[in-house]
């Protein structure tokens, strides 16, 4: 039973010292994704992958911007997609106990001034102010296209 104890904590001990170790070979990397217009674009995918083909992916949050904390120092091919803008494509370099800002910049417009680009919210509701069941939204745009 004492020789487990003091097995317990010699692995306790070199964890300790490891674990700054490791940390020290760590880095961060933030910044956007834009469409070529400048809009700040939300749920766009970003992947990382490094030389071993590690990946990493995150999506953007609402303001366009995204993070990887704590990635393993080297050199990563970034990629930000997004299923109506396209994508863009970027080699980085993670370095350790630093942050790497990049701000990628999709070839599609993001709908600054583009009426094909936006969104709806809202709800359907009856006559009682109760949800409708089933509702069907159906949008006609000035040139007759329809989205249901």
């Amino acid at each position: 039973m004492k020789k487990m104890s003091k097995d317990l904590m010699f692995l306790f001990a070199a964890l300790l010292i490891a674990l700054p170790v490791f940390a020290q070979n760590a880095g961060s990397v933030s910044g956007t994704v834009s469409s070529r217009d400048g809009v700040l674009i939300a749920n766009a995918s970003v992947l990382m992958v490094d030389n071993e083909r590690n990946m990493f992916e995150t999506l953007t949050g609402r303001d366009g911007m995204f993070a990887f904390d704590r990635l393993p120092a080297g050199e990563y091919h970034i990629t930000a997609s997004h299923a109506r803008l396209g994508f863009v494509q970027d080699d980085i370099e993670v370095a350790p106990n630093e942050e790497t800002v990049i701000d990628l910049i999709l070839p599609g417009d993001g709908g600054g001034g583009d009426e094909r680009f936006g969104s709806v919210r809202g709800s359907v509701l009856t006559e009682q102010r109760e949800p409708a069941a089933f509702a069907v939204i159906i949008m006609i745009s000035e040139r007759r296209e329809v989205f249901q």
